[in-house]
């Protein structure tokens, strides 16, 4: 099959999944904008999103049907690092 799209064919074609350089969007939470989890999971870390509408800033995330929200909510409480209670 490689052969029949000639060598210049990108082998993530393939493979079934995106390249090293591309971001994985499967699975992907948000289908209207795109967006899958592990580049919801790293926005969360390297921009510090703390909200539903954070997403919606930072990755127009959830701001188009909406249905992806509560998904949006889950990986939000999963992945945020946890803060220290205040003494």
């Amino acid at each position: 099959m490689a052969a029949s799209l000639g060598a210049e064919a990108d082998l993530s074609l393939l493979a079934g999944r995106p390249g090293a350089d591309c971001p994985d969007l499967w699975p992907q939470v948000c289908a209207c904008i795109n967006v899958g989890a592990e580049t919801i999971a790293r926005a969360i870390v390297d921009h510090g999103l703390t909200s539903v509408e954070d997403f919606g800033k930072t990755l127009r995330a959830g701001t188009s049907c909406v249905s992806s929200r509560p998904e949006l909510r889950a990986l939000l409480l999963r992945h945020a690092p946890q803060r220290e209670a205040a003494e």
